[in-house]
């Protein structure tokens, strides 16, 4: 939204920001879980893909409280993965 707080962020952020963003996002998983850490990544990726459409359609823009919550959302969510696919975890 052009009058959210959410805009320094959004509006800020180059689209390679985003690309490169997304390294380190699948590369960590990955080096530790191999092949269940490029899912996870990829859960995520579809989870965050389907909240930012959601929060779009609802709210009609990005804010900072919308990204705060959805910080917390991917993160429960991680975490919560981890735990299915790390044993003993």
């Amino acid at each position: 939204r052009a009058e959210g707080t959410g805009k320094s962020f959004v509006g800020a952020l180059p689209p390679s920001a985003c690309v490169w963003s997304l390294i380190p996002m699948v590369a960590v998983p990955s080096a530790f879980l191999g092949w269940k850490g490029l899912i996870l990544a990829g859960v995520v990726l579809a989870v965050v893909a389907l909240l930012r459409r959601y929060i779009i359609g609802k709210v009609g823009g990005i804010t900072g409280d919308t990204l705060g919550a959805a910080s917390e959302i991917v993160e429960v969510l991680t975490l919560l993965l981890v735990l299915a696919v790390v044993p003993g975890a």
